[in-house]
């Protein structure tokens, strides 16, 4: 890894690097019975040998353009992953997923190109930050739910889920600002957007996130006494639907949209030189049914956290250890 200094507020960095891995395994066989001892299916995991050489580098670029006030940095690199044994050899029921998952054998290594933009900047009381990436994936390896969808000879396992992999493209942004619209009053936004894209199906690929939108006003202030700080925030979140054709892949089942309301307190207390450190958080005030895309409950139709309320009593303190000192027999 190199780094240098082009310019006063300038720097680029650069490296590579050389990898190569084995992935061997052994036959293995696990019989299928029902409920009389009789043998009905069997579940099969190959034997492998693979080696897999690659090599990986990047190149990237910071700049000051205000000192203080605007950032810039820019980075480009090509990566690669090697496949896991799970996603080559693996048959049968993943219990912290509940689905039935199987590996392809001969799964090649992934290779990715990556370029990444993102900026700072903080103009009088309003600061944001701004992210894009955008990775072009030769042998993209993930899991996805088998078409047309067959199904496990498990009990109670659902659709069978394979490892497979394919040329793809995954691009999205992050975008967060805040105004301080009073010295005492500010207001947040954040919101980040996920695209996926299968170059062979010409569809998303499977488990891509939902784009969120959250938004947020918080009233913070600060004194002496008894009350050293106080603060009061509403939060909204909007989650966009997972569905349609550049949302969910073949076989994968939507996600509606949602949103959620949420709402804290809290408070620094002084008492006879000892801080005390006080809060209360809802969240889900409407206790909102909902589910998340990329949740294992979800397939069983299992939902989110319903309302919750949190109180919290925090009490800082600090202690000086004296060193024993030795002591002669």
């Amino acid at each position: 890894m190199i780094e240098r200094e082009l310019a006063p507020g300038w720097l680029a960095n650069g490296g590579i690097r050389v990898d190569y891995a084995e992935n061997d395994t052994r036959f293995f066989r696990q019989w299928v019975w029902d409920s009389n001892e009789n043998i009905v299916d069997s579940l099969i995991a190959p034997s492998t040998a693979q080696s897999y050489f690659n090599w990986s580098a990047s190149v990237g670029s910071s700049l000051v353009l205000r000192k203080n006030a605007w950032f810039l940095k820019l980075n480009l690199g090509k990566s690669f992953r090697v496949p896991y044994p799970a996603e080559t050899v693996s048959n049968g029921i993943h219990h912290g997923t509940f689905r039935h998952e199987v590996g392809t054998p001969g799964l090649e290594s992934e290779h990715g190109y990556q370029l990444d933009l993102s900026t700072d900047w903080t103009v009088g009381g309003f600061s944001g930050s701004f992210a894009t990436y955008f990775n072009y994936f030769d042998n993209y390896i993930y899991l996805g739910p088998t078409f047309p969808a067959r199904f496990s000879p498990l009990p109670e396992a659902g659709q069978i889920f394979q490892y497979r992999q394919d040329d793809a493209v995954y691009t999205g942004l992050e975008l967060q600002w805040q105004w301080k619209v009073l010295p005492f009053l500010s207001l947040k936004q954040s919101s980040d957007f996920v695209q996926s894209y299968n170059l062979n199906t010409r569809l998303a690929l499977p488990f891509t996130p939902q784009p969120t939108l959250k938004s947020s006003l918080l009233y913070e202030v600060s004194g002496k006494g008894w009350l050293s700080e106080f603060y009061a925030e509403l939060g909204h979140q909007y989650i966009f639907a997972a569905e349609g054709r550049l949302r969910v892949d073949r076989s994968e089942r939507p996600t509606p949209a949602y949103q959620l309301w949420e709402a804290s307190l809290g408070a620094t207390l002084n008492w006879q030189g000892q801080q005390l450190i006080l809060s209360i958080q809802g969240q889900n005030l409407l206790n909102s049914r909902y589910l998340n895309h990329l949740s294992r409950y979800r397939l069983i139709n299992v939902p989110e956290q319903g309302r919750n309320i949190v109180f919290s009593v925090k009490i800082p303190f600090s202690a000086r250890l004296k060193k024993n000192e030795a002591v002669d027999p």
